[in-house]
């Protein structure tokens, strides 16, 4: 079976050389302003399209597993990350390339739920003495990460955590960032890498540094051949659904179509207890499935348009897992699973009634996962401005 993701993988590499490999000048100059001055070179568009080759492997199947390998050997790396606002409290004490941890410091990183690991020499993630990218040991096309260092390059943090990163003086380098921000932005593939910062923190005989680090994702891309990256900090909460996503990519078909989480307010105020007591939680609900003409997905009634079913209190909130399984599965309890608006679709009244405590068939599955017809979770991902519009 051909997956989703060999397909994305394939064809962003075809559509990386056509759209933005072919489109530069047969010359390309680069140059990169460095604390010791500026760096100029040049490279030919030809040779470019040949290193790009090299770097990543023709053999797509084998590509695949590589980057399979990667996203579970950043998967481990998790359990050491610190959240973003540690790592943003961090930034701000780093006052020098090698600035030294005060205890009102310590204290303040650790409240905020930093992880200060002891420097490690055999892990470069981990190891202080190293510089610049953190590249793959599973696929050279892959990063594990960054290190920032006081003083390289824009040392600019945002609210949102959004920070720049300096491009490295080399060709491969520069590709590999523009081979990452294309199947991040344009391929949509839901990849991280993780930036790192270490202290001075002199306490351990084995070693006087503590280092820390945080998941980010690209947010941008660049045309310009020797453009920085663009970086936000991300919970691990968000790098676990990548890797869950980008694992579900290698299971799916064609034809299927991975959802993206829902933020959690959303979560909360549609799930289905809220939305069966609420009146007016469900009216704006059904109003927006009549506006944009959803039709129920079972046959019993020939998928009737809502909007052609007068009474509303006959349009119900339908289970693909039913109820009672939550009942004999306590986990479909955890955090309201079994009410989530990811498991809920809308269904007219024969339809629904018709399944009693039974699983949807094989043609009501597919058709409440097409985007014809939709969960309610898929409702509020195609619309979020409306859906937020809602008071309870």
């Amino acid at each position: 079976m051909k997956t989703k993701l060999v397909e994305l993988i394939s064809k962003s590499k075809d559509d990386f050389i056509s759209e933005y490999l072919n489109n530069l000048p047969e010359e390309v100059r680069y140059s990169v302003d460095r604390v010791d001055g500026l760096k100029e070179n040049t490279i030919s568009r030809v040779d470019l399209i040949e290193k790009f080759n090299k770097l990543v492997s023709s053999n797509i199947e084998k590509f695949k597993e590589n980057f399979i390998s990667h996203i579970s050997s950043m998967e481990g790396y998790l359990a050491y990350s610190s959240t973003p606002k540690a790592f943003e409290k961090a930034w701000m004490y780093r006052k020098t390339k090698i600035s030294s941890l005060s205890l009102f410091e310590v204290q303040d990183l650790l409240s905020n739920h930093a992880q200060l690991i002891p420097m490690i020499k055999s892990e470069n993630l981990f190891n202080s003495g190293e510089k610049g990218m953190i590249k793959s040991k599973d696929d050279g096309s892959f990063l594990y990460g960054i290190r920032h260092s006081k003083g390289n390059y824009d040392d600019v943090l945002d609210s949102l955590g959004n920070f720049s990163y300096q491009p490295p003086f080399d060709a491969l380098g520069m590709l590999r960032y523009r081979w990452l921000e294309y199947l991040t932005v344009e391929a949509k593939l839901p990849i991280y890498m993780y930036v790192t910062m270490w202290f001075k923190h002199e306490v351990l005989e084995s070693t006087n540094h503590v280092t820390m680090i945080c998941p980010v994702k690209i947010t941008k891309r660049h045309k310009e051949f020797d453009a920085p990256l663009s970086l936000q900090l991300i919970t691990i909460d968000e790098a676990i659904e990548h890797t869950m996503m980008i694992r579900s990519m290698d299971t799916l078909d064609l034809a299927s179509k991975i959802r993206s989480g829902l933020p959690d307010e959303y979560v909360i105020k549609f799930n289905y207890e809220n939305i069966k007591s609420n009146t007016k939680l469900r009216n704006h609900l059904i109003n927006w499935a009549v506006t944009k003409g959803k039709k129920c997905p079972g046959d019993k009634c020939q998928n009737i348009e809502f909007k052609r079913i007068k009474n509303k209190s006959k349009i119900h909130l339908g289970h693909i897992v039913p109820q009672n399984w939550g009942g004999i599965f306590q986990f479909l309890q955890e955090k309201n699973h079994i009410h989530h608006p990811d498991n809920l679709y809308l269904s007219c009244s024969e339809c629904n009634i018709s399944l009693n405590s039974s699983f949807p068939g094989d043609q009501l599955r597919k058709n409440i996962i097409d985007e014809k017809y939709g969960t309610i979770g898929d409702y509020i991902r195609s619309d979020l401005s409306y859906f937020s519009k809602v008071d309870e």
